[in-house]
């Protein structure tokens, strides 16, 4: 018989929640903060481009398990026992539709906002002298 292990706490916590994208800015925000403090332009030779490539690689390898088990660990802490309650609710397919956009959402919004701080900031400016 081939049974299924069942899946940890923490990868259903990162799966279903979509927190995965967090990580995945966080390491990649690492390594061009990195490149730039080395000040390897945008566009370097194929193996300084590898050697970023390895070490993004390496972070995804060594530190997101970390991240999963934090990550998880920060929901029990903050939701107890309710904790599994929550990341049950995420796996429905409507909520996982939602989380899906929901960055694309940000997204949008965030650009809706700058436009309207830009005419607040027309309407408060004083008219120019002429």
């Amino acid at each position: 018989m081939n049974e299924v292990a069942p899946e940890a706490p923490e990868t259903r916590a990162v799966r279903s929640s979509h927190v995965a994208p967090i990580f995945a800015r966080a390491a990649d925000g690492l390594v061009l903060s990195l490149r730039r403090a080395m000040g390897v332009p945008d566009e370097a030779e194929p193996e300084v481009e590898q050697e970023f490539a390895a070490l993004r690689a390496t972070l995804e390898r060594q530190f997101r398990p970390e991240f999963d088990r934090m990550y998880a660990g920060l929901l029990k802490q903050y939701l107890g026992t309710a904790s599994s309650v929550v990341v049950q609710a995420l796996e429905d397919p409507s909520v996982q539709a939602y989380l899906a956009v929901s960055d694309r959402i940000a997204g949008d919004v965030d650009t809706a906002l700058r436009g309207c701080i830009a005419r607040l900031e027309a309407i408060l400016s004083p008219p120019a002298q002429s």
